[in-house]
């Protein structure tokens, strides 16, 4: 192997080893700004009311987010908050799928929404409890709303 050649392969062996130990600094970044979120306090009642009350939008997001952080840091009480909003969803469901938004405070406030976006939770906490309830959920959503429920999200 030619010394440029040798050169050119510590430089790249070099710059691997930037962008690794980058990474690695990004990475325990995030595990802090989701240490400091956490120690804020959850804002998720004890019935899984989160404080926006939103289930056109905010609740799926704060599930996501639970339902992820919980995966990837192997944190099981995580689940806990998602378990207790998809539980929740069973009373703002109507016979056609649709959620009651009429106590968001947030834009979503009286909006048309469907329960699909929860398909994710009901199977992953299904799966992860061995919840019946959810996998039932899981099933009725997949029947109702067939693939549009996988969408990108799974």
């Amino acid at each position: 192997m030619s010394a440029s050649r040798e050169k050119q392969n510590r430089l790249e062996q070099a710059e691997a080893g930037v962008v690794d130990s980058k990474e690695i600094n990004e990475m325990e970044q995030r595990l802090d700004a989701i240490e400091e979120f956490l120690a804020e306090g959850v804002d998720c009642d004890e019935y899984g009311e989160y404080a926006e009350r939103s289930t056109g939008c905010y609740n799926n997001i704060c599930n996501y987010s639970f339902v992820l952080m919980g995966a990837m840091l192997d944190r099981e009480e995580l689940f806990e908050y998602p378990r207790r909003n998809i539980r929740l969803m069973y009373h703002f469901i109507e016979p056609d799928g649709s959620v009651n938004t009429l106590n968001s405070t947030r834009w979503d406030n009286s909006g048309a929404y469907t329960i699909a976006p929860y398909y994710p939770h009901y199977v992953l906490l299904g799966l992860i409890d061995r919840d019946p309830e959810f996998a039932y959920m899981a099933d009725w959503l997949y029947e109702k709303y067939g693939d549009f429920v996988l969408g990108d999200r799974l």
